[in-house]
């Protein structure tokens, strides 16, 4: 079993300092749905998500893994015993979560960037998305992440994954 640690620190250069909520009752968790990277299917069972908007500007930040998953607020890590973490941070204009279809070229109201990490590139920081997009639907904990993204020249993340997110609080983060 490998552990793989994965600094957040790209959440400060978008001056994300989000707050983690759960509207009580009964939640959902757990993930569902098949991806595809660099040709190879995967199985994605885990999902974390945290958000925060400020002054009119909304951004959150979902993981994604084939194994268990969690985040350590104290040092802002993410890690997972598994074979891949996908990382998707959003923003849009607004103050709540907007449905839609987020672009990776990081223009216009919305856009979007994916890391991704695994066993062959998480020691430097994991690749990210050179383009595509990431449809994204659902509401409190709940969400569809559908995903048509350029890692590179010859490598594409395609699928989605759906279900119940655990709701992670990333206050800490400045």
């Amino acid at each position: 079993m490998k552990k793989i640690l994965f600094s957040l620190s790209i959440l400060s250069i978008l001056f994300i300092t989000s707050c983690g909520k759960d509207d009580g009752g009964d939640i959902q968790i757990g993930l569902s749905g098949t991806l595809t990277y660099d040709g190879n299917a995967i199985s994605i069972t885990d999902g974390l998500f945290g958000e925060h908007a400020e002054d009119g500007s909304y951004a959150a930040t979902f993981f994604l893994a084939d194994g268990p998953l969690s985040y350590d607020a104290s040092t802002d890590e993410a890690s997972f015993q598994g074979e891949i973490l996908i990382s998707v941070i959003i923003f849009s204009q607004g103050d709540s979560f907007q449905s839609g279809v987020y672009s990776l070229d990081l223009s216009g109201n919305k856009g979007a960037l994916v890391l991704v990490a695994d066993a062959n590139n998480a020691a430097n920081g994991g690749a990210f998305a050179s383009g595509g997009t990431v449809n994204i639907t659902g509401s409190g904990n709940v969400y569809t992440l559908t995903f048509d993204v350029d890692i590179d020249t010859d490598i594409t993340l395609t699928g989605s994954a759906t279900g119940g997110f655990e709701i992670i609080d990333l206050s800490s983060v400045q």
